[in-house]
């Protein structure tokens, strides 16, 4: 068995494959069950689920890509971290930032963007977003991978001062320059066998294996060749006693967190001005051009149908890359108590309040266009029975529904690129399966349009329909198309608009239950798909 001492610098080596990164994963709560056992403080067993709750206020977890937000800078990624820790004490968030910087020396470039720094300064963020919380035990996945040498020297030799500052600090490297710093080594062979732990250092490995260089030891220990004082045990299983104090650590609100992501958010999006532009010169674009090829003084329907595609469209596209570049900076806040409700109800609410803004705009344009392009005014057609806040009311539900469907298709499609190709799929089903491209059923048949649309009151008569009616009913081509459009938000949305002109109100029920019916499906489908896929991000990141 290996002990690990309190505040001492465990370094562990071994070639690729043997279980290095599988020891990590289990001591940073991200992996399953394992053989044997690890304990801390004696008899506190990481297979426990109560212990390992504990132990997200006690353990640090430093992955080895760097998990920081590019365009924050340095002060705003650890002011993010700390919120989550230390939620509604603005006096610890505080004192807790200036302890991490100053542990790390990054003070001087506190107002710089991530994006901006060093590989070695942004390594030193990573370490210090994990130092905020004070842990006991701080774990780092090959910190010094791709830095060069001096960068490199620096990083062990701040790692083995924070060890002696009260932090044990436990890395697996490759880099064996510097390994004579680590107070203890911990070796394993191909096949996930520990092979030794000695404390000295790695010199004391090498005189029992008997090899004189670095390259001779790992050449023997990836061919799992043991040596004298090896013991054999299939995985790993040890008595890992770091003696871990309690943190004091304030548990945040929900709400607070939810604040914080929205916060986060925001921060994020104002920093590139070319989408601050974009996201608000879309809906002024595409509102002016649905007004220049759509207005009719007899009939606003066709106008009407394509603001709602507008709406569908900002709300898959604002949000269909929102998860899916985001799965490490999750898993890392996750470990710092973040929840999943509040990870989606903070984007939610980030997206919703971006619709808003641009469905006022597209609101305003549509509003105050036409009577500066047709000599008719707006009010000398149907408009006036469509008030702007019904106009407002269901394109928000339409961009809330297809919001859910980006937040969706980020959370299953494994890249960004893969996640945009979804957007045809998505988007053309709503414009050609809808009573615009298809007619509206109560239409009289001609040559060039044979299928008709029903609204939900029409699919279900009070009375019987007639023979010409019984007989459309039975094409089964029509039947298909039909039920397809019933799946598109594009359907309900523009029945509700011909409704309120017409004034059916028994028709303006039935279509928002379809609506809201159809929204309340992919959310739930959001919910659950997200459930499921955050154990797979765990482990992968």
């Amino acid at each position: 068995s290996a002990e690990i001492e309190c505040n001492e610098f465990v370094g562990i080596i071994g070639p690729s494959g043997c279980g290095k990164s599988t020891l990590l994963e289990i001591l940073s709560l991200a992996g399953g069950e394992f053989d044997g056992g690890i304990f801390f403080d004696g008899d506190n067993d990481l297979r426990d689920p109560g212990v390992r709750r504990q132990c997200k206020t006690l353990f640090g977890y430093v992955p080895q890509d760097d998990v920081v937000y590019p365009k924050l800078t340095v002060e705003e990624n650890l002011r993010f971290a700390a919120r989550l820790c230390f939620d509604g004490d603005a006096d610890r968030v505080e004192e807790a930032i200036e302890e991490s910087l100053d542990r790390v020396g990054l003070k001087g470039h506190r107002d710089k963007t991530v994006q901006k720094i060093s590989g070695g300064q942004r390594k030193r963020v990573s370490i210090a977003m994990e130092l905020l919380k004070r842990p006991r035990l701080l774990i780092l996945d090959e910190p010094t991978s791709g830095l060069d040498p001096a960068t490199e020297s620096n990083i062990m030799k701040q790692l083995k001062e924070i060890a002696r500052q009260g932090t044990t600090v436990l890395c697996t490297t490759h880099m064996m320059a510097n390994v004579e710093d680590f107070d203890k080594i911990i070796a394993f062979e191909t096949g996930g066998v520990r092979a030794y732990s000695r404390k000295g250092g790695v010199s004391a490995i090498k005189r029992l294996k008997g090899e004189k260089t670095f390259a001779e030891l790992y050449e023997n220990l990836g061919a799992g060749e043991p040596g004298e004082e090896t013991e054999d045990v299939p995985g790993w299983s040890g008595s890992l006693s770091t003696m871990l104090r309690p943190v004091d650590r304030l548990i945040g609100r929900r709400g607070r967190r939810v604040k914080d992501v929205v916060h986060r958010c925001w921060i994020n999006f104002r920093q590139d001005p070319m989408s601050v532009l974009m996201t608000l010169g879309q809906p002024v674009v595409l509102g002016s051009l649905a007004v220049l090829s759509q207005y009719d003084e007899l009939d606003v329907l066709p106008l009407l149908f394509f603001c709602i595609v507008i709406a569908v469209w900002l709300g898959m596209n604002n949000s269909v890359r929102g998860l899916v570049g985001e799965r490490r900076y999750y898993v890392r806040e996750q470990l710092s108590g973040l929840s999943m409700f509040e990870y989606l109800a903070g984007k939610t609410l980030f997206y919703g309040f971006m619709g808003a803004v641009q469905l006022v705009i597209l609101l305003g344009v549509v509003w105050l266009l036409p009577p500066q392009i047709c000599l008719a005014g707006l009010y000398e057609t149907d408009f006036p029975k469509i008030l702007p806040g019904t106009f407002f009311g269901v394109l928000t539900l339409c961009y809330l529904c297809s919001l859910g469907v980006g937040l969706f298709v980020s959370t299953v499609a494994s890249t960004e690129n893969a996640a945009l190709t979804f957007l045809p799929l998505l988007i053309m089903p709503q414009i050609l399966l809808s009573m615009i491209a298809a007619g509206n059923y109560g239409d009289l048949p001609d040559d060039t349009n044979s299928r008709r649309i029903r609204t939900v009151a029409e699919m279900f008569p009070g009375e019987k329909p007639d023979e010409a009616v019984r007989e459309k009913k039975s094409d089964v081509p029509l039947r298909t198309f039909e039920m397809l459009s019933m799946l598109c938000y594009t359907r309900p949305a523009l029945f509700l608009f011909e409704a309120k002109i017409d004034g059916r109100p028994e028709e303006i029920r039935g279509e928002l239950a379809h609506l809201a019916g159809l929204g309340g499906v992919t959310w739930l489908a959001l919910g659950f798909a997200f459930y499921r896929r955050q154990e797979h991000w765990r482990r992968r990141h």
